[in-house]
């Protein structure tokens, strides 16, 4: 047991703490830091790697630096904060200058039906 035991050490010894309402992200993170773990195992094993001994921290950094920038649609720092964009900048420049004479109708009338919990019985 000394191997599983050893693993869990060095798994807890850079937990991520983040804490969500959904059942499986533990799981789906313990998969992550197990592979992780194992990956910096065997890379302390080989032979060729003797001058450069990277430590498990940086192992992570690097594995999770390279997931994000190679899996990610945008910049980290670029989520969308504030008001939307107007329709002229949602809609590419192709399709709003076509010419095919697109009209946009505003509906004042318009009634949504809403669910309202205190008048239903």
């Amino acid at each position: 047991m000394g191997g599983t035991d050893r693993m869990d050490q060095n798994i807890s010894q850079y937990r991520c703490s983040i804490r969500s309402k959904k059942w499986w992200w533990p799981l789906f993170l313990f998969s992550f830091e197990a592979s992780i773990q194992t990956a910096w195992l065997l890379y302390r094993l080989c032979p060729s790697n003797d001058c450069n001994k990277m430590d498990l921290l940086h192992i992570r950094r690097e594995f999770y630096q390279t997931y994000f920038s190679k899996y990610s649609n945008r910049p980290y720092n670029s989520l969308a904060k504030g008001k939307p964009k107007t329709l002229s900048k949602r809609v590419s420049n192709d399709i709003w200058n076509d010419r095919k004479d697109h009209l946009i109708v505003v509906n004042a009338k318009k009634i949504r039906r809403v669910y309202c919990g205190k008048t239903s019985t």
